[in-house]
């Protein structure tokens, strides 16, 4: 490979993100960019099982928090979500209608970001217990 070559990937990609690929002094320009095109081929062959594992967590997350609290409308709800979801709730909501599409539940859950979902996985007592919050609810 020549040198004016790969001076020129190393322009475009950048020193420090083939510099992470340095496993020893000795690697030379051909091993970094060996070892960064193979992480991209194993980038792109990972990424349609992480897409559809997505898709499914996010899907069962929605339909195990519906029947859980009964409500098909929980995406909306303040007594189940904080502050912060409920924003990137109305945020994804406004970026379907200024797209010119209706605000579907499917696609409401589809725009969430995979941290909107995840973080429906900490341990929030509105979604672990959702009878206790429920029987609060009520006592009010």
């Amino acid at each position: 490979m020549s040198e004016d070559f790969f001076l020129s990937v190393r322009g475009s990609i950048s020193d420090q993100r083939l510099d992470a690929y340095r496993q020893s002094y000795t690697d030379t320009d051909v091993d970094l960019l060996g070892r960064y095109l193979w992480n991209t081929a194993l980038c792109e062959a990972l990424y349609p099982t992480l897409q559809n594992l997505e898709i499914a967590l996010r899907n069962n997350i929605y339909n195990a928090t519906q029947i859980s609290f009964d409500n098909c409308n929980w995406l909306d709800e303040p007594n189940i979500l904080v502050a912060q979801q409920l924003k990137s709730v109305a945020k994804a909501k406004r970026e379907i209608l200024s797209s010119g599409r209706n605000a579907t539940i499917g696609r409401v859950i589809a725009e969430l970001t995979f941290g909107f979902w995840t973080s429906l996985l900490a341990l929030t007592p509105k979604l672990c217990y959702p009878d206790q919050v429920h029987e609060e609810n009520l006592a009010k």
